[in-house]
């Protein structure tokens, strides 16, 4: 703690305005601003110069709770306060790097879906609340408003709502939203070069619209998993004559419940009310209930966990994981806080690229997979809590995942097994580059040098090779790394999570993997409408996914820690990314 005061008072710390992104919009009185400011950029500093237990003294030993806490109004009755909606307010929340481009084509990525998720829909939405939970994927309306499948499965008859009318600005000029713009996008997904979602519409024949409001999907064959497709953000539907006028790459105009108003780099970007939104709840209130909300660009998440506790941000989008020292914090400076931890339905990856030669070779493979060590990154990362996990689908899938005693068996912790594959595969003390990006959060770091120790007792050389978050993508998409540690996306059917990232050229498969024994299965699995004979197709996959070591290795899932002050109402968090679609019935209660 002295040494964090002895750096607080040196002179060219005075000058120092940490968390302008937030200060610039913020108003708070200069005197108190500028001293939060500093203090948050202490421990900060402290944080990237490896002093973990000082910064953590500066952020939760009363400092910055006592002095930056932002004045609260008195707390709600018992009960939880008014039931009553009140519409109105601005939602602020704190996001780790700036949205790079807006076309979902290229790929729906978190931080895209902040803006998009709030311009644009899918055809269909998941029911979202805590009675649904967290990975919820019943279907409700949204664009369509009634669907059905032909018998065989392999046709799907949407019904479209009238009256959904794009933002009246150019190209779009309030036209309204029709079958044409689905055809077009869901072509699109499928045939375009860039596409990411390709896997999830590759399976389509044709598409015909009879009328505005009429759209249906003529299947090669059943394709099981394309309803719950239908309603997830990796099809947001773009408005086509934005696409064709060549701006959706950098500009979301849309029909959804917001609209962007405004956005500045590494500072904050604003979204507003759609008043023309056409879903009201079930009173004929409008939705969506907010009057629209902020997304300030905080990448450190010590500064993102100071905002919250400062009263800057009402609830997170970057959230923390279980393990997280700062979760402490967190709650020592924000006890009024709600805070739920979830159990990671992805995962985090250690992805193996087969453009790497020694990634071809599977004794290469499993030897990296004897290297790893689960319980050890689960006692040192997450106290204990994190689950074993396997590559593809974990065990917050239920039983369309593996037993929990077939899933041990994958990661046996054997250093001498993986010596004694690289020698046989003649690649002893094998030089390994581990990618990793400091935008996935310092987590990954820790995690990235637990991996480095595990891998060099087993017969490796590894390193830690550190990227910027855009060049990571790049050399992502392409498999330009050795080893690549991630962060798993959740999908809402488990062929995203295995088709999707395993097959041979598909969007996802960010290793290039490639086994010709494997596809087979993942194509079975997919075309089979039978829930109990369909999870049996998908463990024969996960089996041999795992026993090959095919593409990348997911050793255990962590929680997330969710949180937010207790005025915002009507929230419980999802696996949808998009803050637009998540609050369309959240409300302010203060």
């Amino acid at each position: 703690m002295a040494n964090a005061l002895l750096w607080f008072s040196q002179p060219f710390l005075l000058t120092l305005v940490v968390n302008q992104r937030i200060n610039d919009q913020i108003s708070v009185t200069r005197q108190r601003g500028i001293f939060c400011a500093r203090l948050k950029e202490v421990a900060t500093m402290l944080l990237r110069r490896g002093k973990m237990a000082v910064a953590l003294s500066v952020l939760a030993g009363g400092m910055l709770s006592v002095a930056c806490a932002t004045p609260q109004a008195a707390p709600p009755p018992a009960g939880g306060g008014s039931n009553e909606v009140k519409a109105g307010g601005i939602l602020r929340f704190s996001y780790h790097t700036d949205p790079v481009y807006l076309d979902p084509i290229r790929k729906n990525v978190s931080d895209m879906e902040m803006i998009t998720g709030g311009t644009y829909g899918m055809l269909l939405r998941y029911k979202l609340g805590k009675e649904q939970g967290y990975t919820s994927t019943v279907l409700q309306s949204y664009l369509a408003e009634k669907w059905e499948v032909s018998p065989d499965g392999g046709t799907y008859t949407f019904n479209l709502r009238k009256g959904v009318m794009n933002e009246n600005k150019a190209p779009l000029n309030g036209s309204e939203f029709t079958s044409k713009d689905v055809k077009f996008n869901l072509e699109r997904y499928r045939d375009d070069r860039q596409s990411t979602a390709k896997y999830m519409v590759e399976e389509i024949k044709s598409i015909e619209t009879p009328d505005p409001y009429t759209v249906k999907v003529i299947m090669n064959g059943p394709f099981a998993p394309f309803l719950t497709y239908a309603g997830n953000t990796e099809l947001l539907m773009v408005p086509q004559a934005l696409v064709e006028a060549g701006l959706s790459e950098k500009q979301a105009i849309g029909y959804g419940p917001y609209r962007f108003e405004s956005g500045k780099e590494g500072s904050v970007f604003k979204m507003k009310k759609n008043p023309d939104f056409f879903l009201k709840d079930e009173k004929g209130r409008s939705l969506p209930y907010l009057d629209g909300y902020d997304m300030y660009i905080i990448p450190d998440e010590a500064a993102q966990v100071a905002a919250f506790v400062a009263g800057q941000v009402d609830i997170c989008a970057r959230c923390l994981p279980g393990s997280s020292p700062l979760l402490d914090t967190l709650k020592q400076g924000a006890k009024d806080a709600t805070i739920v931890e979830l159990l990671d339905a992805g995962g985090d990856k250690i992805y193996i690229s087969q453009q790497w030669e020694p990634g071809k070779d599977i004794r290469v493979r499993q030897a990296i997979q004897a290297a790893i060590n689960p319980k050890a990154f689960i006692d040192a990362l997450s106290k204990g809590k994190a689950q074993l996990n396997i590559a593809g689908i974990g065990p917050a899938w239920g039983d369309w995942s593996l037993p929990a005693a077939e899933i041990g068996k994958y990661y046996a912790a054997d250093p001498a097994k993986a010596r004694q594959l690289l020698k046989d595969a003649g690649r002893e003390n094998l030089p390994v580059e581990i990618m990793w990006t400091p935008a996935s959060g310092q987590g990954f770091r820790l995690w990235g040098e637990m991996l480095v120790s595990q891998l060099k007792a087993a017969g490796f050389d590894p390193k830690l090779d550190t990227v910027e978050n855009a060049v990571a993508f790049d050399r992502k998409r392409k498999a330009e790394f050795h080893l690549h540690i991630f962060g798993g996306s959740f999908r809402p059917d488990p062929d995203g999570n295995i088709y999707a990232t395993f097959k041979c050229g598909s969007s996802l498969n960010y290793s290039k993997a490639c086994d010709p024994q494997l596809d087979p299965l993942l194509e079975k699995q997919r075309s089979i409408t039978d829930v109990t004979e369909r999870k049996k197709a998908v463990h024969d996959a996960l089996r041999m996914i795992n026993e090959r070591a095919i593409g990348f290795l997911q050793p255990y899932s962590d929680h997330t820690a969710y949180y937010w002050r207790p005025y915002v109402k009507g929230y419980y968090p999802h696996m949808y990314w998009g803050f637009g679609l998540k609050t369309l019935e959240t409300w302010l209660d203060k």
